[in-house]
Parts: structure tokens; C-alpha cells; sequence
């Protein structure tokens, strides 16, 4: 068991350093976890590297960064539904600033295409 929360958290550590290598595209736990990265860095470019090529999400992004970025964000609950069902799965955060015990709800989809996973807004 101890062996296991450490590669997982070796993976997530590994998969997850800004500017460093993307995260593992076959986990979208870890695609998740970039997320919440990008956000608290308030980049938007970390955000769109995470949405599927072609997809117009620069709107979505921005609105996302208004709200939640900078704000030094961690997951309180993470819930995906429908995971592996026709490659998508939808993602329910409540994300909490630890500090000022403030929370944050978000939602989205993630759709598994070429054999990775991409934000859908």
C-alpha cells in the first residue's frame, strides 16, 4: 500500500511541474491536477495546452481565470462520473484556498481522444 501512494505521488509531482514535462495524457487524474496548477498560476496558456487542439476555448478559459485563478487552489472533493465510457467523463471540483478556508465549485468534461485526454469547457 505505502508503495502505491508513493508512485502515485511521484507520478503526480512528475506530471504536474509548471513548465516541465505535460502530465501523463493517459491519466485524467493527473490532467486534472494540471489544471488546478494552471489556475493557481493564472496562466492561460498552461490551461489551453490541456484543451483538446482546435477547440475555441479561449472565452471558457478566461472566465475560468477570472473567477479561480491566482487563488491558490487545492481540490476538497474531485468526483468523476461516467469515467471510460466512450472516452469521456465528466469532473466535479470543489476546490478550496486552504488559508482562507474560502471554496469554489467547478465542473467540466473530459473527452479521450488519440489516446489522451483534453479539457472540454
Amino acid at each position: 500500500m505505502r508503495a502505491t501512494g508513493l508512485v502515485a505521488a511521484t507520478l503526480l509531482v512528475a506530471g504536474c511541474g509548471g513548465g516541465g514535462p505535460k502530465p501523463d495524457e493517459n491519466d485524467p487524474w493527473l490532467v486534472v491536477s494540471a489544471y488546478i496548477e494552471a489556475l493557481n498560476a493564472d496562466d492561460p496558456d498552461q490551461v489551453d495546452d490541456l484543451v483538446a487542439p482546435g477547440a475555441d476555448a479561449d472565452r471558457a478559459i478566461a472566465e475560468r481565470l477570472d473567477r479561480l485563478g491566482g487563488r491558490h487552489l487545492d481540490y476538497d472533493t474531485m468526483q468523476f462520473r461516467g469515467i471510460g465510457m466512450a472516452g469521456t467523463t465528466s469532473v466535479d471540483l470543489t476546490l478550496r484556498n486552504w488559508s482562507t478556508k474560502e471554496t469554489y465549485r467547478d465542473s467540466f468534461s473530459l473527452s479521450r481522444q488519440d489516446a489522451r485526454w483534453y479539457m472540454v469547457f
